[in-house]
């Protein structure tokens, strides 16, 4: 339903998701976010789609972001942003049970109370097919998920007003999927504080950890945790302030399979970041101009500073004019650093020795830098139907050396 973004279902368990045409399975230009959580794998560059199993019915919204996000949401958000929200634990309140039987797929899932859920999702075989060619049916894929979530609010002893609010949130999964078994488990906790003069103050931090066994390639562990502060507030009638600092350390431990070979085989790696943004309205309330930056320094291509300029004119209701000039980067992995691949190719047959293999070695480069793009955009946006909540008019022209941004988003139905 989001233009210029392409989903599609490679086999059982595995999904390729990308924006503007950049579509594989390691979509290396997408940032994949869930409640805030990054997904993005800084080892292999992507989002493993098959360690990820929601009840889509917990699901507030998915806000897509199609080109240059990099100004709030820092580096690999070059190609567009997804932003999965779940719902409140206040509304996910009774007892839920749901359940999908088919001939390739068949799902069980029960939710009771607020607080947790679980969904169990034995799939069957399917097979993976290239135009009117089929290999035979893969495997069967299964996936287990537990999920808990407490949220409380903190309330003002005088005024009796919900001053603040806290979440706790864990995960526990395990993913039998067809080329790649995962199984991890994650907690994060976030503190949300308003202010009387309207301020709002998050603090959020996670531990996450992921264990993968890949066939024919590696086993690897990582461990990641992510401490992230922001702060929003209008200190000025026609500004509107948002600033963050943020932390984040990654360990990776990884054992390679089948000849292939890594460098240093544990390695740890730090990000540190922080963004400003202005949203400014000038005139009336139907121009607005915003300005951000972030600046990142990482391990692999020290700092990186991402800016962006945007701005926005509503003559009617459902109708924007938009320009922007943005800047984004996306920074090497581990995997295009460290690790040395080998990959058959084929064979030639020799004289003598009969057939001989061709092997393809890619070796890492730990002296790669990163990815940059300069976008310039320009667009319209138009509804053209009040009642009709997904029906757009969009054009738009951009000279970019690799997307077009612009931004979207879906309410599941």
């Amino acid at each position: 339903m989001v233009p210029g973004l392409a989903v599609g279902r490679i086999d059982t368990s595995i999904s390729a998701v990308s924006a503007r045409g950049f579509q594989n399975q390691y979509a290396n230009k997408l940032l994949v976010l869930i409640d805030g959580r990054s997904i993005y794998s800084p080892v292999f560059s992507g989002v493993f789609w098959d360690s990820q199993d929601i009840v889509l019915q917990d699901i507030e919204r998915i806000e897509v972001v199609r080109g240059p996000g990099a100004t709030t949401w820092g580096a690999n958000a070059v190609n567009g942003v997804i932003n999965i929200l779940t719902k409140r634990a206040e509304d996910t309140r009774g007892t839920y049970v749901g359940a999908v039987a088919g001939d390739r797929q068949r799902q069980l899932v029960a939710r009771q109370g607020r607080e947790a859920w679980a969904k169990m999702a034995p799939t069957a075989s399917t097979p993976s097919c290239t135009g009117t060619i089929c290999c035979p049916p893969c495997p069967e894929y299964r996936s287990t998920t537990i999920r808990g979530r407490v949220a409380e609010p903190v309330f003002d002893p005088i005024g009796r007003r919900a001053m603040a609010r806290l979440l706790l949130e864990g995960e526990i999964f395990k993913e039998d999927a067809i080329a790649t078994d995962f199984r991890g488990h994650y907690l994060l906790g976030r503190w949300e504080q308003r202010r009387a003069n309207g301020a709002v103050g998050t603090l959020q931090g996670y531990y996450y950890r992921l264990n993968s066994d890949t066939v024919g390639l590696s086993r690897q562990v990582e461990d990641s945790l992510d401490l992230e502060y922001r702060l929003s507030y209008s200190p000025l009638d026609r500004h509107t302030l948002s600033a963050g600092v943020g932390y984040r350390w990654i360990r990776s431990d990884i054992d390679p399979k089948e000849g292939n070979g890594v460098r240093d085989p544990v390695r740890t790696d730090q990000l540190f970041s922080a963004f400003l943004q202005d949203d400014i309205r000038l005139g009336d309330e139907q121009v607005f101009l915003t300005l951000g930056a972030k600046l990142e320094h990482n391990d692999y291509t020290g700092f990186e500073a991402q800016p962006s300029a945007r701005l926005r004119w509503s003559p009617a209701e459902g109708q924007t004019l938009w320009a922007a000039v943005s800047r984004a980067v996306r920074t090497p992995s581990r995997g295009e650093s460290d690790i040395t691949f080998l990959q058959p190719v084929g064979a030639v047959d020799v004289p003598i020795f009969g057939n001989i293999p061709l092997i393809a070695r890619l070796v890492g480069n730990p002296a790669m830098v990163s990815e940059e793009l300069f976008a310039y955009e320009a667009g319209l946006r138009w509804q053209a139907l009040a009642a009709a909540e997904y029906r757009y008019w969009r054009c738009s022209c951009t000279i970019t050396t690799s997307c077009v941004p612009s931004s979207w988003w879906v309410r599941p139905r």
